[in-house]
Parts: structure tokens; sequence; C-alpha cells
């Protein structure tokens, strides 16, 4: 491989981020909906994702996320096809107001 068979610029082959989940609660978890953790691991571009553990068991306390120290998990998204990238990304924003009920006060 030489320096010169490489192109110039580069080309995009893939379209990838880190999505950090954001909490839209506050309050004591009632329930986890576990049924939306199952629809974001199945958007075609999701390709690993992780909720961290004090967030999996009903009774624990949530705040709202308010920077990278406060979220609640992640997912790796990743996927050659724009469109559907895109479309999964705001598909993974509007499920995560879902993902946990609580209790407030």
């Amino acid at each position: 491989l030489s320096w010169e068979s490489l192109p110039i610029l580069p080309t995009t082959r893939a379209h990838g981020a880190i999505i950090h989940f954001v909490s839209h609660v506050s309050g004591r978890i009632s329930r986890i909906n576990y049924e939306v953790f199952d629809q974001m691991e199945e958007l075609p571009s999701v390709m690993d994702m992780h909720v961290y553990p004090q967030f999996l068991d009903e009774g624990n306390e949530i705040e709202k996320t308010v920077d990278i120290r406060s979220d609640t998990g992640w997912a790796h998204v990743m996927n050659d096809d724009e469109e559907e990238f895109q479309r999964d990304i705001a598909r993974l924003i509007e499920l995560q107001k879902e993902m946990f009920d609580v209790e407030e006060g």
C-alpha cells in the first residue's frame, strides 16, 4: 500500500455515534420499562447498549440528567445507511423518555 493510492479526501463508509441515555424523570423508580429496552435493542443501528445497574432496581432513586455523570446508560449506534442511522437515533431519543416510571416526591 502506498500513500499515492489513498484518496485525498476520506470517504464515509459508515455513520456512528455513542448515545448517552437521558433521564427525563426524578423520583423513586416504580417501574422499569424493559419492553422499551427491547425496542431500543431491536433498532438496526444499535450495536450494543447498557443501562447502569443502579437504574435496574425498582425502588432506587433517579434524578433528571443534567450532565454526563447523571446519564442512565448508553448505546453504540452504527449503520452504513445514513437515513436509517438518523431514524434510529431519533427513535432512541424518543424511547429514552419512556425508560422509567417513578413515584415523585
